[in-house]
């Protein structure tokens, strides 16, 4: 349903495993983000981020008056935010459509911050 599976136009069974091997690797991620920022949020961001991730872009991009990332609880909610995540403190921890949301708008400001090619992380 996330993965907009269906709406793929593969013209080959080949393409299609190929494209369903891809999505299962990405879900996979986003599933453990999900559960360890849950149940373990004490732990380093570097845990499941990369560096790119945490260090540029999730730091970058918390300079909008938000709090950097320290954690991986604070690296989960924050990639969550631009999926719709509120962070209230009435609100639960993000749920999988939200982080895929977020995980989404994470990898195009990758994707940004690499076309960019400044490696200072300062925007």
């Amino acid at each position: 349903m996330y993965l907009r599976t269906t709406k793929r136009k593969n013209k080959t069974a080949e393409r299609l495993k190929r494209a369903l091997a891809i999505n299962q690797v990405i879900a996979w991620r986003i599933m453990l983000m999900t559960f360890l920022g849950r149940e373990t949020p004490e732990l380093p961001a570097k845990v499941l981020f990369s560096d790119s991730e945490v260090v540029k872009v999730l730091i970058a991009y918390a300079k909008k008056s938000l709090t950097p990332p320290t954690s991986l609880g604070a690296a989960v909610n924050l990639t969550a935010k631009p999926g719709g995540y509120l962070g209230r403190s009435n609100d639960p921890p993000p749920g999988y459509r939200l982080m895929w949301r977020g995980y989404i708008h994470l990898q195009l400001m990758c994707d940004g911050f690499t076309l960019k090619g400044d490696d200072s992380g300062e925007s």
